[in-house]
């Protein structure tokens, strides 16, 4: 194998296509574990060069690929042996930068210089034998729906509007939209601000954010503020919380300089109407600049360790012996990623497998929930592959060595 550190913009900018084999287990990375640990880190980075100080490369993990064989024509394919939940979230957070950036450019009016820059980290250019070549990553079988959605959507209430739940996923149908009021307020200026924020940025959200006095815009921000922590439906995706988040997080920082400008400049004129704004050139530097920080840490400082296998190597072994930064594996997903390479190895079809036995388990969140086995606690999917152990083997197994026993065929005795 060989192992190389890669800027996530080396990484992407070539017409190529990540793959995620639809063995491997949906997307789990969730807010406090995972996104938010990340995003401090990138933003660490960015910030460096915001201040324009030196920048020492952040490592963000390690990916395994193995080359994949496609018809001639097709964009070129690597499949994604370990790494897809960072991979994916690199994605997201990235369609979030894009999209906060055009929105934000759309309505002040400012010529738009980055937000194709961000695009072609996230999409391969034309032309297209399939349809899902447009997508730098294709995640497992589970998840392509949501992730097409939260890829194309544009902004987080067009995103709502497509409906957020797994079935509507699934089913290609809208469920109800997300609530996305920010709260009530008795100042009549605040509350008119507050309803013309829905995500998608609006041109006169801007302007009329900017005619409060400071005391109004601090009550908008803590509302902002609460809107971006706030408790998602448990019902929606992981995918489309890892949107809104990234698309919150990144409006706010992008903005950061000019919430601070505005807020002063309101402070030092009390009982003024209006202050006297910063010159719109001058704000679009600021802004401009935080965007170029951010494209320049993943053109540079966002690496991750790439790691290419080359052929004869078995892939099954270095993903059961990864120890990635993420997640650990339950054995549900070991097992799953064990029997559909074994079957992958003798030929078989692994759509129609998948769809025929192993896809509700995946879909329905049921499966997922957490579920007493003795004296531990564990996804009901292991107490289901325990019991079926114990019923077809007629000898009681260790619930830690429920992937071993089934790799094997040979329980050990509890």
């Amino acid at each position: 194998m060989q192992a190389t550190t890669t800027p996530l913009a080396t990484l992407l900018t070539p017409r190529e296509r990540f793959v995620a084999p639809l063995y491997q287990r949906p997307y789990v990375w969730d807010r406090e574990r995972n996104w938010e640990p990340f995003w401090e880190t990138v933003i660490d980075v960015a910030d460096h060069y915001v201040r324009r100080e030196a920048v020492r490369p952040r490592f963000l993990g390690a990916i395994v690929l193995e080359q994949m064989l496609g018809p001639v024509g097709q964009v070129t394919m690597r499949q994604i042996i370990d790494g897809q939940q960072r991979l994916t979230t690199v994605q997201i957070m990235l369609a979030a930068a894009r999209d906060v950036c055009a929105a934000r450019c759309r309505e002040r009016g400012w010529n738009d210089q980055f937000t194709q820059q961000f695009a072609q980290l996230t999409s391969n250019f034309a032309p297209f034998v399939l349809p899902e070549e447009q997508f730098k990553v294709w995640p497992t079988n589970a998840d392509r729906t949501p992730f097409e959605r939260v890829m194309t959507s544009g902004s987080p209430t067009q995103l709502a509007i497509a409906g957020g739940s797994p079935a509507a996923w699934q089913e290609g149908t809208a469920s109800k939209p997300l609530d996305l009021t920010l709260g009530k307020s008795s100042d009549p200026a605040v509350q008119r601000v507050l309803d013309l924020y829905d995500g998608w940025s609006q041109e006169e959200w801007g302007a009329e954010e900017r005619r409060l006095t400071a005391a109004q815009q601090r009550e908008v921000r803590l509302q902002l503020k609460k809107h971006a922590s706030a408790d998602y439906p448990a019902n929606d995706h992981l995918m489309v919380k890892a949107y809104w988040f990234f698309w919150s997080s990144l409006a706010q920082w992008f903005d950061a300089d000019l919430n601070a400008i505005d807020s002063i400049s309101q402070e030092s004129s009390p009982g003024a109407e209006t202050a006297q704004p910063l010159p719109d050139a001058n704000r679009q530097v600021l802004f401009d600049a935080r965007v170029l920080a951010l494209l320049n840490a993943t053109q540079q400082s966002l690496v991750l360790v790439a790691i290419d296998l080359n052929n004869g190597e078995d892939a099954q072994m270095i993903f059961e012996t990864m120890n990635a930064r993420g997640l650990p594996l339950a054995p549900a997903d070991l097992v799953k990623n064990f029997l559909f390479h074994k079957a992958s190895a003798q030929g078989e079809n692994l759509d129609a497998l998948y769809n025929a036995h192993w896809q509700n388990f995946d879909v329905d969140s049921w499966w997922r929930d957490e579920v007493r086995l003795g004296r531990l606690t564990r996804p009901r999917i292991d107490a289901f592959l325990w019991n079926y152990l114990t019923l077809s083997t007629r000898r009681e197994v260790l619930a830690a060595d429920l992937f071993p026993s089934t790799a094997t065929g040979r329980p050990k005795a509890a």
